[in-house]
């Protein structure tokens, strides 16, 4: 058998931590060598556990280039190792063919403004570089912090620079994103790069 390391990272809401799932699916994986994180490592992860695809950790892992799945795909591996009448498993007598197929057990769809087939999740390495040269302004700290983490695995960077409606003014702003971009004065932004540059993330 040649049995590939599984590293799955899962996501969960604050009320899934608080009940603590991490005790039931050590037990379920472990004896099959998969290790379980709730945090993604992006040294090791090499799924992401989630019930949706528009995630901070499905966005870290497809940028480096790790697959994102339901918890189907527990079921299906654990299904795969099962044997009967006193065979070896499924998975023991052939692994590649046997092991389940990460593309038929993705989340599913959210509220993305592109629906793109089932292939376009596969792990690319040409996403590993996907942020190179962009500069991300973020508005809320929240927001911030949730993706900083992607944004710095595709190579860009992000900067936080919190906004007060109240307090803020308009032109600080813009002089505070026009330098950031390298640029000065309050008119508008020179059209001479190639798409990349500054995004404001409100």
């Amino acid at each position: 058998i040649t049995w590939r390391p599984v590293v799955l990272s899962f996501s969960f809401t604050s009320k899934e931590l608080k009940a603590d799932p991490t005790p039931s699916l050590h037990e379920k994986l472990e004896p099959l060598d998969i290790k379980v994180l709730v945090d993604y490592v992006r040294e090791s992860t090499t799924h992401v556990v989630a019930r949706k695809r528009n995630i901070s950790k499905s966005l870290q892992a497809l940028i480096n280039g790790r697959y994102i799945v339901d918890h189907t795909f527990i079921d299906a591996i654990i299904s795969v190792t099962q044997s009967k009448n006193d065979e070896i498993s499924p998975l023991e007598s052939e692994f590649e063919s046997n092991w389940p197929n990460e593309l038929e057990h993705l989340p599913p769809r959210g509220s993305e403004s592109t629906q793109r087939a089932s292939d376009a999740y596969a792990p690319d390495p040409a996403r590993q570089e996907i942020f190179d040269g962009y500069t991300f302004v973020f508005c809320d700290q929240s927001q911030f912090e949730n993706l900083i983490g992607p944004i710095k695995n595709g190579r860009g960077k992000a900067l936080l620079r919190q906004v007060d409606p109240s307090r803020t003014k308009l032109e600080d702003f813009i002089r505070y994103v026009k330098d950031v971009a390298g640029e000065k004065g309050l008119g508008e932004f020179e059209d001479g790069s190639e798409g990349k540059g500054v995004v404001v993330v409100r």
